[in-house]
């Protein structure tokens, strides 16, 4: 049986209170259909888990194994993934942004962990794995530890994710300690006059391997990408596929309802339409709508046979409403 994983984690707008309005401004009769009709699951994961699905996880834990990859896992008894962000204010909240907003290239990458580093003059230690992805080395007692990728987190009050644990208090010193280095680094002043974003803070996370099966996972976010894989999942012998569409994802973490609507409109217009038309006609037999959300997600399933039961249909506030608890 063909079966198809659709991951779409734009699909919901986290505010409910937005939706009497925002549901005007859609026009989303397939979408609409597929979705409301499928059968719901709550399912442990995270959109992180396909972001960084295809990583090194030999050692179990992500930071771990990079660790092991670098040799340096006898330097430190613990390891964290760390991300430079920028932290904005907004209201009474703290809103993170991910790290490839800041364009960050390697030489000033280098200077940001060579400052921190002789400020905390070997109790932890920073490595450059990328430019915009680096490793954290110390001895703080982190088997407890829970934490989140930025990626996870965007637009959301990072005081709700703060890395959690017995050794939460340590963390969030030498967070604070960074903080404040930062703030007088001449890079980031140099990078204001440039009109980029400074970065004054960093991010600790860490990571388990995935326990998702994505088969044939494959990123798209086009029009014509979304043309091309559909015409190739009716084309392949292949029993299982997976297409991540992160259309939507950005504007809804970031609360643009305009840019959000528009994202929406055009799954519906180049994406779901086709989906209704190759389920109807059984090419494919099956679609498993994977809604990543920060606190709960969801898999919504669909066969061809749902999409003629009637008695299931719901609103899609109904729906919305159903998914954000």
């Amino acid at each position: 049986m063909r079966e198809l994983n659709l991951v779409l984690p734009g699909i919901v707008w986290p505010e409910i209170a937005d939706y009497e309005y925002l549901i005007t401004q859609l026009d989303i009769p397939n979408l609409s259909n597929l979705c409301t009709k499928a059968t719901l699951n709550k399912i442990n994961f995270h959109y992180s888990d396909f972001v960084y699905g295809d990583y090194d996880y030999s050692a179990g834990l992500l930071a771990q194994s990079y660790a092991k990859k670098l040799k340096v896992h006898s330097e430190y008894s613990s390891f964290l993934m760390v991300e430079p962000t920028h932290l904005r204010a907004d209201r009474d909240r703290l809103l993170i942004a991910e790290a490839e907003l800041l364009q960050l290239n390697t030489d000033e990458a280098e200077i940001i962990i060579s400052a921190i580093n002789r400020h905390f003059g070997g109790e932890l230690k920073l490595y450059l794995l990328e430019d915009d992805l680096w490793l954290l080395g110390t001895n703080l007692e982190l088997e407890d530890l829970t934490s989140y990728p930025i990626i996870d987190i965007v637009g959301e009050n990072i005081d709700d994710f703060l890395p959690h644990g017995k050794s939460r208090l340590q963390l969030h010193k030498i967070l604070n300690e960074i903080q404040m280095l930062l703030f007088n680094l001449p890079l980031n002043q140099q990078r204001q006059d440039e009109g980029l974003m400074q970065v004054n803070s960093v991010w600790f996370w860490n990571k388990h391997k995935p326990n998702l099966n994505i088969a044939g996972q494959q990123l798209i976010s086009f029009s014509q990408q979304m043309k091309q894989q559909l015409d190739e999942i009716t084309q392949t012998n292949a029993l299982l596929t997976t297409l991540v569409i992160p259309n939507g994802y950005f504007a809804a973490r970031y609360r643009d309802s305009f840019a959000w609507v528009q994202q929406i409109n055009q799954l519906e217009q180049e994406l779901a339409s086709r989906l209704v038309t190759l389920l109807s006609k059984r090419k494919i037999m099956l679609i498993n709508i994977i809604i990543p959300g920060v606190e709960n997600s969801w898999r919504l399933s669909l066969r061809s046979s749902d999409l003629w039961k009637f008695w299931r249909k719901k609103s899609w506030l109904e729906l919305m409403e159903l998914l954000q608890h």
